[in-house]
């Protein structure tokens, strides 16, 4: 009789032309071609379930996915199948509790108005971000930690919370967008009713902290640096994002 079976990996993948994480008629996504790929190496009645449930064009260095199947899952296999653009890279039998989640946007331009949009920044952390929590995904704790840097002529948003809702990060970024061009004053955010959403391109799922032993799975480790390195051979515009993300893996 074959066993159930299940395990907990970290994803790392280049969301660019996937429609996101979940599956979805006739579109190519994240958990479709993951699941696609499982039943390529023997496994059947399979089931997944990530933590993150990440918008189309985002990508991951620590997407957390839970596996469930019958037969083995063989990660090796599995990581020989998938697309050139999608890795396991780390695996674990049990997990405790997520802690929290880190994403990190990659604002392609310097900002104009650094001061003003550090203002905007602590505003965001303690008074705005629960109120952009609209719908989807895990529900946020009433605050946030944002760190703000510079590299290679890009700004970096990095925002860490316990949960993030439907294009929660994509719309903070937003708002120091329109702040840093004098659309809207730090002292104006509270009071809007509507945000848009940045360019989901710019944005990485960079760490899930979750309680557990996690076993580096080094074919997936080194699939994924192969990867971001001819991808850095061939692209310009999108490079600080890419080199940032070998740092997280």
């Amino acid at each position: 009789m074959v066993q159930d079976k299940s395990v907990y990996v970290k994803l790392f993948y280049d969301g660019e032309r996937y429609y996101g994480w979940a599956k979805q008629p006739s579109r190519s996504t994240i958990q479709g071609a993951l699941e696609e790929c499982l039943q390529k190496v023997g496994c059947e009645n399979v089931a997944t379930r990530a933590s993150s449930r990440t918008d189309a064009g985002v990508s991951a260095t620590s997407q957390v996915v839970k596996i469930s199947c019958k037969g083995e899952i063989r990660l090796d296999a599995l990581n020989r199948v998938l697309p050139e653009d999608i890795a396991v890279t780390h695996a674990t039998q049990n997990i405790g509790r997520v802690l929290s989640k880190t994403y990190l946007y990659v604002y392609p331009e310097r900002w104009r108005n650094p001061e003003l949009v550090k203002e905007a920044a602590k505003i965001v952390e303690n008074e705005v971000f629960e109120a952009l929590f609209k719908k989807g995904g895990s529900k946020p704790s009433s605050t946030c930690s944002i760190a703000l840097s510079s590299f290679k002529g890009a700004e970096l948003v990095q925002v860490s919370a316990k949960g993030f809702g439907y294009q929660q990060v994509r719309k903070i970024v937003k708002l120091l967008e329109m702040v840093d061009q004098k659309k809207v004053q730090p002292c104006e955010l509270k009071a809007l009713k509507s945000v848009p959403s940045a360019d989901s391109r710019w944005l990485i799922l960079v760490q899930t902290n979750v309680e557990g032993e996690w076993e580096k799975i080094e074919s997936g480790i080194e699939k994924a640096k192969k990867y971001i390195n001819r991808k850095l051979l061939t692209i310009r515009a999108l490079s600080a994002k890419w080199e940032l993300a070998l740092r997280f893996l």
